[in-house]
C-alpha cells in the first residue's frame, strides 16, 4: 500500500535566504530512506498514480505524492541549505482509524462466531470451552491409556503355538513393538485359518475388565478377517471379536 505525502500547510518547498524563508514553487527534489547517505527512492507516483523518480512543488509551492509501497518516513533533498528533511506520511491518522476499525471487527466476529479466512498462526495454546471439548490443543499427544494388570507381550517362554500357518515364528525378535520379541504367523495361500491360541490359561476374573490388543498385519489386502476369542478350556464357551471383515458381518459374537 502506497501512502501519502505532503499536502499539509507545512508540506511546502521553502528556501532559507539570510533570516527569510522564501518559497520556491517548482522546485524539484529527491527522495531518499536516510537523512545522510542511504539510498535514493525513485518509486513514487504523482497525486493522479503517475509514476515518478523526483518531486516537484506545485505553483503554489506545496508538495504532495505517493511514496513506495509500505514506506511511511522519508527525506526529501531539493537542494537546498540545510540539507534533506523527514517528511512522514499524512494519511497515517486514517490507516490508524480503519485498524481500530478493523480490529474492533474482527474482535466482534470472533465473540460471535465469526470466521476468520486464510492462515491462522497461534503462539502457546488455543483454549476453548470446557465442555465439551476442553482445551483444544493438549499438552499430551498420546491416549491416557490405564497401564496393563495383565500382560501377555509373547516374551520368551510365552506358551502359545501357532495352528493352520504356513510357517510361523513365536520368537520374532526383529518385528516387535514391545518387550524383546513377538509371536508371528504367515499365512498359507489357499484362503486357509492360522491363528495363534494358548490353552491351559489360570482363570482370569474379566469382569469390567477392558482387554488391549495390538497387533499388526504386513498386508491387510490377503486377510479375509482377523478375529480374537476368549473363553473356557478349548473355547468350549467364547466370545469373539471381530477386529477386520472385509464384508460388513457383525464384529461381536459369542459361542455359549
Amino acid at each position: 500500500m502506497r501512502h501519502l505525502f505532503g499536502l499539509s500547510p507545512a508540506d511546502v518547498s521553502v528556501e532559507q535566504v539570510g533570516d527569510d524563508m522564501k518559497l520556491r514553487p517548482g522546485s524539484t527534489g529527491t527522495a531518499w530512506d536516510a537523512l545522510t547517505g542511504g539510498t535514493q527512492l525513485t518509486d513514487l507516483t504523482d497525486l493522479s498514480g503517475t509514476p515518478i523518480t523526483t518531486v516537484t512543488s506545485d505553483t503554489n509551492s506545496v508538495i504532495g505524492f505517493y511514496g513506495p509501497d509500505g514506506v511511511t518516513n522519508l527525506y526529501l533533498d531539493f537542494g537546498f541549505t540545510g540539507g534533506r528533511v523527514l517528511m512522514q506520511a499524512s494519511d497515517l491518522g486514517a490507516s490508524i482509524t480503519d485498524l481500530q476499525t478493523n480490529k474492533l471487527d474482527i474482535a466482534a466476529d470472533l465473540r460471535s462466531g465469526g470466521t476468520i479466512t486464510g492462515n491462522l498462526s497461534v503462539s502457546g495454546r488455543l483454549s476453548g470451552p470446557v465442555s465439551p471439548y476442553g482445551v483444544i490443543a493438549p499438552s499430551r499427544n498420546t491416549p491416557a491409556w490405564r497401564p496393563a494388570l495383565i500382560s501377555h507381550q509373547f516374551q520368551s517362554g510365552h506358551g502359545w503355538t501357532a495352528q493352520g500357518a504356513a510357517s510361523s515364528n513365536l520368537n520374532n525378535t526383529t518385528a516387535f513393538v514391545r518387550g524383546t520379541q513377538c509371536a508371528s504367523i504367515t499365512t498359507d495361500t489357499a484362503g486357509g485359518s492360522a491363528n495363534l491360541r494358548k490353552f491351559g490359561m489360570a482363570a482370569m476374573d474379566l469382569t469390567d475388565k477392558a482387554i488391549r490388543l495390538i497387533c499388526r498385519a504386513d498386508d491387510i489386502t490377503k486377510i479375509s478377517s482377523l478375529n480374537f476369542f476368549v473363553g473356557s478350556s478349548s473355547l468350549a464357551n467364547n466370545f469373539k471379536w471381530r477386529l477386520w471383515e472385509v464384508a460388513a458381518t457383525s464384529q461381536l459374537g459369542s459361542n455359549t
